[in-house]
């Protein structure tokens, strides 16, 4: 490759941002909007402003390229129009006889391996260490021909992503309608509930009481809301318990997240956290297995009807949250059989299973198309596309 190494600052103007004082921002669009990092980052082009500033401290015009200079740094996405940049972000404005889309393709190129000095990924990076970043500098005819050749390319990743990730949803919608439709029957053998007929009695424990005993415990955002269990807990005994810890748990117990219930938290106990601790921040639901197999709890509380209701139920702005009553008020329609109840389990298991499988394999499929975009950003960056 015959190109030019050159630094960024040979082919382009850095504007480093800066946050006005909080008192400015309104959200009443007085002023230009202000972006403190890449939170409204999409693929391309930032997104809708939620914020205003009256006063502007540092101020990137339409097209300039936004990059995101702390962790996560190196993302990059085009101003859509006049806005105020904080220190999250940095505007790179190009050059004449420069392609701004050519340098975002360098900036997606190089993303994933900015480092220091050490080695170590940045966790931010300041203006100086910008321009100093080395780019290849073909003409601008050779730029333009590299820019229609990774567009072209990327149309066709993007639109088997969007294909995929259509497949997922698909495969989501099924499991889902197949719930709704378990948890609709009506007829003979079935019967109407609510979730605290159905329940036992629970209760609160102190963990400042047990002296020699320490507890695993779940807190409210240990749950995996795709995976349903549990992925982190800390150890805690009578010394350092957090005043939330204060619901025992047995196995087979069901836990779902009252603080914003529309997360979907919600959680099987397993043997592993047996006579452990969860949060007051879970209604902690303990199954009658006299009258309901705890699997069509926890399988019910995934329904969307029953999220609907969430929804509906939540108080609380900023922290929408429901009660433990609210929940256990919930009716379910099952079916009077054990017997009955655990054939409709054993058929949700296996649909759930090869949901999950399906899934793991369109999942695979968009990793390999990401890679397939890094192959051909370091080949188009190897000056093998002119």
């Amino acid at each position: 490759m015959s190109w030019e190494i050159k630094k960024i600052k040979d082919v382009a103007l850095i504007i480093a941002g800066q946050s006005p004082e909080g008192k400015f921002y309104n959200e009443i669009q007085n002023g230009l909007p202000f972006y403190q990092g890449k939170k409204e980052f999409s693929d391309r082009f930032i997104g809708e402003p939620k914020v205003w500033t009256s006063l502007t401290t540092k101020e990137a015009i339409k097209d300039d390229l936004l990059m995101s200079v702390r962790a996560p740094v190196g993302p990059v996405n085009f101003a859509t129009q006049n806005c105020c940049i904080g220190r999250g972000l940095a505007a790179i404005r190009v050059q004449e006889k420069f392609d701004k889309d050519f340098l975002f393709h360098f900036f997606k190129h190089i993303e994933n391996t900015l480092t220091g000095n050490t080695g170590a990924v940045f966790n931010s990076i300041n203006k100086t260490q910008i321009e100093n970043i080395e780019i290849p500098v073909p003409s601008l005819e050779e730029q333009r021909q590299v820019i229609q050749k990774l567009d072209a390319a990327f149309e066709l990743i993007d639109q088997a992503k969007a294909n995929i990730e259509k497949n997922i949803q698909n495969a989501k919608d099924l499991f889902q309608s197949k719930l709704n439709q378990v948890f609709s029957q009506k007829g003979d053998g079935w019967e109407e509930k609510t979730l605290s007929e159905l329940i036992l009695k629970t209760k609160n424990i102190n963990p400042k009481d047990f002296e020699n005993r320490e507890y695993k415990y779940v807190d409210v955002s240990a749950v995996d809301r795709k995976t349903l269990q549990i992925k982190e807990f800390s150890c805690i005994n009578s010394e350092n318990a957090p005043s939330r810890a204060r619901k025992s748990l047995l196995e087979k117990d069901i836990i779902f997240a009252t603080v914003r219930p529309t997360l979907k938290r919600v959680c099987l106990i397993t043997k592993e956290f047996d006579k452990e601790i969860c949060s007051t921040g879970y209604v902690v639901l303990r199954p009658n297995r006299n009258l309901i197999d705890p699997k069509m709890i926890f399988y019910f509380l995934q329904t969307s009807m029953f999220m609907k209701n969430m929804e509906e139920l939540q108080k609380g702005a900023s922290y929408p949250a429901v009660t433990d009553g609210e929940v256990k008020d919930q009716k379910i329609v099952i079916p009077i059989n054990l017997d009955f109840q655990e054939r409709i389990i054993l058929n949700l298991d296996l649909l759930a299973n090869q949901t999950e499988v399906l899934q793991q394999k369109y999942q695979q499929k968009l990793v390999n198309l990401e890679e397939l975009r890094k192959s051909i950003l370091e080949k188009a960056f190897k000056g093998e596309f002119v």
